[in-house]
């Protein structure tokens, strides 16, 4: 009987024993070796994701006015970058003249402290002046308050009658966001359509336009195809209409030389109003044609170049054709 009893007891010590490992010590060794995988950003080398964020609003402000507004579908903010990851953003930045700089691309990036943001795919730079920028990488400094591209960019005019008849190709934009002034840094190439049809061709070394003007400027090596003209100088400023958009006048300065098929000119400056196709040069203009030359104080062409009106005259002919004339 005394066997029998102790057989139970130790029968029973052994399930307890059993129970016990299961419950205790089992669970230690199942899980043993396992860590929390952490949430990466495959968009930033792997970097660790602290916090994710979805249909974000973001806005900036100074003391008397906004200095931008944000919109991203997601929002990752990054451990050890210091910095929110975006995707698919638009931001309006508010230059101090009350232009407006609306931006969006596939992704971008903010700095948690400097606020310093970079906007990259298939970038558009709308302006509130109705022009459009499209480029592949814009950096905004906060301190600086500018916008930046260093690549490639395309530009369109202002809208007239649903089509914009100024065209640009350029490398680098810098859009001071103080004054709404956009420098198209390198490699300048426009093409402007007059009302009539007809086209100018532009290249450059660089160009600026304003936000609050209606005048836009080319600078260095500044070559215009209008027509059956070549303009060349140092700098050209164009004047459009603040109503219609349409391309009024343009001044060159800075030593002038016009030609084509049949005479040349040069001059300090020159004035061309397109829609009276007057040409008026001053600042000792001098016109030189089957190697007769006429100097005077102010030379005009008329009519695209057809009649020439001197004041002033003095003339130089061509002796050969002065023996031979009856």
């Amino acid at each position: 009987m005394w066997f029998e009893r102790f057989g139970k007891y130790l029968l029973g010590a052994l399930l307890v024993f059993f129970v016990v490992q299961l419950i205790l010590v089992a669970p230690v060794q199942i899980h043993e070796g396992e860590k929390e995988i952490p949430l990466t950003d495959s968009k930033s080398n792997g970097a660790e994701i602290d916090q994710v964020m979805r249909d974000v609003h973001l806005v900036e402000a100074g003391f008397d006015r906004r200095d931008w507004e944000l919109w991203a579908k997601e929002a990752r903010s990054l451990k050890d970058k210091n910095q929110w990851n975006l995707d698919e953003v638009k931001v309006i930045f508010f230059s101090s003249d009350g232009v407006e700089f609306k931006v969006t691309g596939k992704e971008g990036t903010v700095h948690h402290q400097s606020k310093d943001m970079s906007v990259k795919g298939n970038v558009e730079i709308r302006t509130s002046n109705g022009y459009l920028y499209k480029t592949d990488l814009v950096n905004y400094s906060s301190l600086k308050k500018n916008l930046h591209s260093p690549g490639a960019v395309q530009m369109w005019g202002p809208k007239t009658s649903n089509t914009r008849n100024l065209t640009l190709t350029g490398v680098g934009l810098d859009a001071n966001l103080e004054d709404s002034v956009v420098n198209i840094l390198d490699k300048v190439r426009a093409q402007n359509t007059f009302k009539e049809g007809k086209k100018a061709f532009i290249k450059s070394d660089k160009a600026t336009f304003s936000g609050s003007t209606q005048m836009a400027h080319f600078f260095g090596n500044v070559v215009i195809d209008y027509e059956s003209m070549r303009l060349t100088g140092p700098k050209a400023d164009f004047q459009y209409d603040s109503e219609n958009k349409w391309v009024k006048s343009m001044y060159v300065d800075g030593g002038v030389h016009v030609s084509d098929a049949e005479k040349w000119a040069t001059s300090k400056n020159v004035e061309v109003d397109f829609q009276k196709e007057r040409y008026v040069f001053r600042g000792n203009p001098r016109i030189v044609q089957n190697n007769d030359e006429l100097r005077g104080q102010e030379i005009e062409f008329l009519e695209g170049g057809k009649r020439v009106k001197v004041l002033g005259a003095r003339a130089r002919m061509d002796e050969k054709r002065l023996e031979n004339t009856p």
